[in-house]
């Protein structure tokens, strides 16, 4: 099956892709940004579907749809758009438009408007069934870009309605969903893209990102990992390890903003970064999730095994996948190992946090505070106490 998604906004297409993969997971999904290259694309090799945003770059979703139903007979065709007067939804329908779906649109009617159109196929045979070892899973998963990270589904659910809200909720709710490491990756890695952000000056903090893309499209990422398969962790041992990876979090922040007092850098920055440190780690608790959801088995101790094993390679894979800008990825990369020449201050800063958060098994911490200007002594309150 193969299925057309033309829509120039980059999270709308990305929650597309995600929900076409969601309801058909053996489709191929093909997607372009603008109507000339969609039809391009449907002149080449035709759709069994095709969804299109009214207003397009170059050629208008009305004018590509009236050239594929003129040429593709009866392939149903999706049209999503801001217009819900009574003019426009009549026009599509005189140009025999299949499903026209308003946008802002609610995920779980706009699953059951797509269904309707073409039978769902959770149930067939996918590739995922070739995958007998939790490794070969993991290798299928990157290949397919199906890695994610953790969310909770009443965080998507209040995030859907966020419109609604008013202004003191609406606060309360970002400040939430910053300590959500899902949200704070993805809303990153798309802030710091073209359209949203032309500067060589990264955005690492999350209100910044969150003001540069915008209320919808912040809606259109919280729906995208929610479809993500294992994204809401259900089994009580991974969620029990969730909860013990975002303490790290919590611990890593608490020992930066003591740092902050004694030494001058962006502390909003190093606590963005403090929030993905973990990311690798719960990256595989996704997975996990995922393959005990295909009816597989995990026990207690091959989950620490597949943790100690495979979380570094997952975390830069992740990162990787999403395009997350270099310099936050160096930031985090940091807390773990400083690499060799490493001169910048935030670097450093987040690689001692990293040793007192984790320990300092090779004596490290003597020569990193002195390139700070901080001594063992003042170190010592940014200890953590357990």
């Amino acid at each position: 099956m193969r299925i057309l998604i033309i829509h120039d906004n980059l999270t709308m297409s990305a929650l597309l892709t995600r929900l076409v993969s969601y309801l058909w997971p053996n489709a191929l999904v093909i997607t372009t940004t603008d109507g000339r290259s969609g039809l391009d694309q449907w002149h080449n090799a035709g759709a069994h579907l095709v969804i299109l945003d009214w207003e397009l770059p170059r050629l208008s979703g009305l004018e590509v749809l009236k050239i594929i139903k003129r040429t593709g007979g009866d392939v149903p065709c999706v049209m999503l758009s801001k217009h819900l007067d009574r003019d426009s939804v009549m026009i599509a329908a005189a140009h025999h438009v299949d499903a026209f779906i308003a946008k802002p649109f609610l995920l779980q009617e706009t699953i059951a408007r797509l269904s309707a159109l073409l039978p769902t196929t959770h149930a067939e045979l996918s590739p995922v069934s070739n995958c007998h070892t939790f490794n070969s899973f993991i290798a299928y998963s990157i290949a397919q870009a199906t890695l994610g990270l953790p969310i909770a589904s009443d965080l998507i659910k209040a995030i859907e309605q966020i419109r609604t809200l008013d202004t003191d909720s609406k606060t309360q709710l970002l400040r939430r969903s910053q300590h959500s490491p899902a949200l704070m990756l993805r809303l990153l890695s798309f802030a710091n893209r073209p359209p949203y952000h032309l500067d060589t000056q990264p955005i690492e903090d999350f209100i910044e990102a969150f003001q540069h893309v915008g209320v919808d499209d912040f809606i259109n990422i919280a729906l995208e990992l929610s479809l993500i398969p294992g994204s809401v962790l259900k089994h009580h041992l991974l969620q029990q390890k969730q909860a013990y990876f975002e303490q790290d979090h919590l611990r890593l922040t608490d020992i930066v903003t003591k740092m902050n007092q004694d030494v001058e850098f962006d502390l909003k920055a190093a606590r963005s970064t403090c929030q993905l440190y973990r990311v690798g780690e719960l990256t595989l608790l996704q997975l996990m999730q995922a393959w005990l959801d295909h009816g597989h088995l995990l026990d207690e101790v091959a989950c620490d095994q597949l943790l100690q094993r495979n979380a570094a390679h997952l975390g830069n894979q992740i990162k990787t996948q999403w395009n997350l800008h270099g310099t936050i990825r160096n930031r985090i990369g940091a807390a773990y190992l400083l690499p060799s020449g490493t001169v910048r201050r935030e670097q450093v800063i987040m690689r001692i946090a990293g040793l007192l958060c984790s320990g300092d098994k090779k004596n490290e911490l003597p020569r990193l505070l002195s390139r700070v200007g901080l001594s063992e002594t003042a170190a010592q309150r940014y200890q953590i106490s357990e």
